[in-house]
């Protein structure tokens, strides 16, 4: 884009997880031409009992043209996948208890406002073991 944006206003509707999470951010053109933004969203995971990577890409979206000084508020839905992860010693995809940590930014390299939850341990979906 040929402008800039500043990212405000990063809200969670819980700080406690249970089946699903809203997270809305507002996007303002603070530039000097119209543009749009790729706002991304990424999960940073506790990591206490499963090895992970330190942030995961969750979720993306496009603004509209927004023209200068103009804002816009996105809306995401983080479910029990998301934050799951698959646990071979239980053979299910799990969802490690801790705290966890919602960035969003331009990129993973600019990550513009955080918030964080709390999710207790849960089993998302039980595997059946298969035939290698």
């Amino acid at each position: 884009s040929y402008t800039t944006f500043a990212y405000e206003n990063l809200q969670l509707s819980t700080t406690k997880f249970e089946e699903e999470l809203q997270v809305q951010v507002r996007v303002k053109n603070t530039g000097l031409l119209a543009g749009r933004e790729i706002v991304q969203l990424y999960l940073a995971a506790p990591g206490k009992t499963m090895v992970k990577p330190l942030r995961e890409l969750k979720a993306f979206a496009k603004t509209p043209l927004l023209a200068v000084g103009e804002d816009v508020t996105l809306e995401f839905t983080l479910t029990r996948k998301d934050l799951a992860s698959f646990d071979e010693t239980q053979s299910a995809w799990v969802v490690e208890a801790g705290t966890y940590q919602v960035e969003v930014g331009a990129s993973c390299a600019d990550i513009r406002q955080e918030a964080s939850f709390i999710a207790s341990a849960m089993i998302v979906e039980k595997v059946n073991r298969a035939l290698v």
